[in-house]
């Protein structure tokens, strides 16, 4: 039964107000909304017992960024508020609330169009989100003692999963992107099995210490024991003027290992080829054999290695290099020349021997096309300055897809089904398509579902699911949550 305990002492009338029970306090924790053209960022507390509300004077507080979401975190004892304006955590103990401003994987909503929910779940530790913005519900996790959101879209149940991105490079006088280490921290959060860079790693791949720059921003890697694999990019080769450049890549190969990989005559730290459940990946080098006037020349050697390993046997294929096939970038007709110098040395190979994905770099965006049955992707969206893409006068076509964003890929298998997606850095679901792979066919078919980038032209929408009901949407993730942090255990 619901019994009226209105009080003359109490909060004004208002909208989108957050409020959660702080079991520490033993009292109702108010926050904020709005009133008409008023944001309100007052903090108050309810004591059911005395019946009675009490406005708490706080040295800061949320800005304003309705809707406002809360709930008790019952392991930090901190209330959890979401909101345009951020995280914050409110501290019953020193009556102050706290901007937690996470770095990375920060929901990214739509502003103005959107409405949320949120709850905690002590058995993960972890405050879940729902939140429906533009057409797109999405569920998130935050963690207080990591001080991390997680998209939990990108929990599965897959067989292995491995990420794609590139250009990393710094720009002016940084070796490597500011923005490299986030973007580590966040695909990381994937668990994958390994990592692929389609290289221009750092800015002068001649420079030593440049190496060891880019080894720090990618130290968790090594410490959750994820492999990378790389294949050189034009930046490798670069020296700061004084060390002469290193046309041999000595330096690239001095700072990868793949003698676990390695096993093939011929194959270097410059082209080579594994297999990974059913999956058959090879790396090549497009950084070097540059001829004036002539474009691209592969050379011999890795041209005959190429041609005899893809004359095997796989049942599915995807190869990387950074010199794409295909090029979109904007302005740079240069680029477009040297895009069809590559296609003009691989494209006929891959058809010819059904290669089934493509991940390039050098154009520092992201774009998908598919020709002849190949899906070439460019993921140059790794922290390099960005580019936008160009459609007129370029060779993008019907269905392609491009935007000029830093994200990575994310593939996923499940079974028979190769599943990829791309996330930008505010956790946004960008694009994304997946391949049949019938281990008793010879051939693949991919098929393409594709979401939308914010502020992305050229990208159709599609909602793949909409339920009505939010406290539904928490219980599920509540239960996902949980068996993710089960399995951790």
């Amino acid at each position: 039964m619901w019994t009226n305990v209105t009080t003359e002492a109490s909060p004004g009338r208002r909208v989108y107000s957050g409020m959660a029970y702080d079991e520490k306090a033993q009292a109702s924790i108010l926050y904020g909304g709005g009133w008409g053209v008023m944001g309100l960022r007052d903090t108050w507390a309810y004591n059911c017992s005395s019946s009675t509300w009490t406005r708490i004077e706080v040295p800061s507080f949320p800005d304003n960024g309705l809707p406002f979401v809360m709930s008790f975190d019952s392991h930090a004892e901190r209330v959890i508020l979401f909101s345009w304006g951020g995280t914050w955590t409110f501290s019953s103990g020193t009556n102050s609330w706290y901007d937690m401003n996470p770095t990375t994987g920060i929901p990214g909503f739509e502003l103005g169009v959107c409405s949320f929910c949120m709850a905690y779940d002590c058995e993960s530790d972890r405050t879940v989100l729902f939140g429906d913005s533009g057409g797109r519900a999405e569920t998130w996790a935050y963690s207080y003692q990591d001080n991390t959101w997680m998209n939990m879209a990108w929990v599965d149940d897959g067989v292995f999963s491995f990420i794609a991105y590139g250009d990393t490079r710094g720009d002016g006088a940084e070796s490597v992107s500011p923005l490299h280490e986030d973007i580590v921290q966040l695909f990381c959060q994937h668990d994958p099995e390994f990592v692929i860079h389609t290289g221009d790693m750092v800015r002068s791949g001649a420079e030593a210490y440049q190496w060891d720059d880019f080894n720090d921003t990618i130290s968790v890697l090594w410490n959750l024991e994820i492999p990378m694999y790389g294949a050189p990019g034009n930046h490798e080769i670069y020296s700061d003027g004084v060390t002469p450049p290193d046309e041999g890549l000595v330096m690239y190969q001095s700072f990868f290992d793949y003698t676990d990989v390695i096993e093939e005559p011929g194959e270097t730290e410059l082209f080579y080829s594994f297999d990974e459940h059913g999956i058959h990946f090879i790396s090549l080098n497009t950084a070097t054999d540059w001829v004036g006037g002539e474009g691209y020349v592969c050379a011999t050697e890795q041209m005959e290695w190429l041609e005899d390993d893809l004359a095997e046997e796989h049942n599915f294929t995807v190869v990387f290099f950074h010199y794409p096939a295909w090029s979109v970038r904007l302005d740079r007709p240069d680029r477009w020349a040297q895009a069809e110098s590559i296609r003009n040395t691989f494209h006929e190979i891959f058809v010819e021997h059904g290669v089934d994905l493509v991940f390039n770099g050098h154009d520092h965006l992201y774009y998908r096309t598919c020709r002849n049955g190949t899906q070439y992707v460019i993921t140059g969206g790794g922290g390099a300055p960005l580019t936008d893409v160009q459609r007129e006068g370029t060779v993008w076509q019907d269905g392609d897809v491009g935007f000029g964003e830093y994200h990575y890929c994310i593939a996923v298998l499940v079974e028979d089904q190769l599943d990829v997606e791309v996330y930008l850095l505010n956790g946004t679901l960008a694009d994304s398509f997946s391949f049949e792979i019938p281990s008793l066919l010879p051939t693949t078919t991919p098929t393409t579902t594709t979401t939308t980038a914010p502020d992305s032209p050229g990208i159709s929408a599609e909602m793949l699911l909409v339920i009505s009901s939010p406290v539904v949407i928490l219980a599920i993730a509540i239960v996902m949550i949980r068996r993710e942090a089960a399995s951790d255990r």
